[in-house]
């Protein structure tokens, strides 16, 4: 609908912030009559996993998993902010001898909302690498380039596959820059927060600076907005819009959206919120220790991380 020219995008985004607003007053309400504290929501979404036991130590060698996520609720849920390791899920792969690289958890930080949560993904960057694969239809570069959208299907890559994840926004939400395998689709924006994928297969997070030259160990990178959390502060450029209501709107909408860091421990974490906001989105990634985070996508359908 945004893209039919007698709508646009900016009346779908009056409409997605009055419905999203509605939605959150109604969710509120039926909050407040029930006393639901959201341990329902969180038993279903585990699923078999409330089965896994939580890990209470960490390793002093390696520092995995890392230390639990604080609550800042006054009664937290079961095991919330503890890490379940996910070393017996059949699409999980692991490597011989190494504990498994991925460690899944929920906080919930918005004391209005205490029905809501925010999952958080962890995983070891001494085992998992982080490529970026640009989409067919987005983004779009201004010769109207776009990606082969597919991880390469070359047996050494498929082989050691392990998750996909979404990025940011659409090119005409801000033309935040993309290269993937050394294609530069979009170039690269000053004062953009970036995750790249350098060449010794390490991943570096950051602001770009104001130069638009890629370095040469730059194989792939993906942008989009202003850090999040920057060095624990949060949204440290004062950025007043963060994607789902019109210009000019005082508060940002609660809908779906994730995000992706780096924690103090060097580890990365992707977090997912079904109904949240930048605000509270940027809280629960300081509580999880994050140096350098970065808002990616947003709204039901293209948010995820699937094994």
């Amino acid at each position: 609908v945004r893209a039919l020219p007698w709508f646009g995008s900016d009346r779908m985004q009056t409409v997605k912030a009055v419905a999203f607003a509605l939605l959150d007053r109604f969710d509120r309400f039926r909050g407040s009559v029930t006393g639901d504290d959201g341990s329902q929501q969180v038993a279903s979404e585990l699923g078999d996993l409330l089965e896994v036991p939580v890990v209470d130590t960490t390793d002093p060698e390696t520092g995995w998993p890392p230390r639990p996520i604080e609550s800042p609720m006054a009664k937290p849920l079961e095991n919330e902010g503890k890490w379940r390791l996910l070393e017996n899920d059949p699409f999980v792969r692991t490597n011989p001898g190494a504990p498994a690289p991925f460690a899944t958890t929920f906080i919930r930080v918005d004391r209005d909302r205490q029905f809501d949560q925010i999952w958080v993904t962890i995983w070891d960057p001494r085992q998992v690498e982080l490529h970026t694969m640009s989409g067919t239809v987005e983004p779009k570069s201004a010769t109207g380039e776009t990606g082969p959208g597919l991880v390469p299907r070359r047996p050494e890559v498929m082989g050691r596959l392990l998750a996909g994840l979404n990025g940011g926004f659409q090119a005409e939400h801000g033309e935040y820059g993309m290269m993937a395998d050394g294609v530069l689709y979009l170039p690269p924006k000053p004062f953009a927060a970036t995750i790249a994928l350098l060449d010794d297969g390490s991943n570096g997070f950051g602001t770009w600076p104001r130069e638009d030259v890629v370095p040469a160990n730059i194989v792939s990178f993906r942008q989009n907005m202003t850090p999040l959390v920057m060095d624990g502060t949060v949204n440290p450029y004062q950025r007043n819009w963060w994607g789902g209501v019109p210009e000019g709107w005082t508060e940002e909408s609660r809908t779906t959206r994730s995000a992706i860091c780096m924690t103090e421990e060097k580890f990365v974490a992707y977090f997912y919120g079904a109904s949240t906001d930048d605000v509270n989105l940027a809280e629960a990634m300081q509580r999880a220790r994050c140096t350098y985070g970065i808002h990616l996508d947003m709204n039901a359908g293209h948010t995820g991380l699937e094994f």
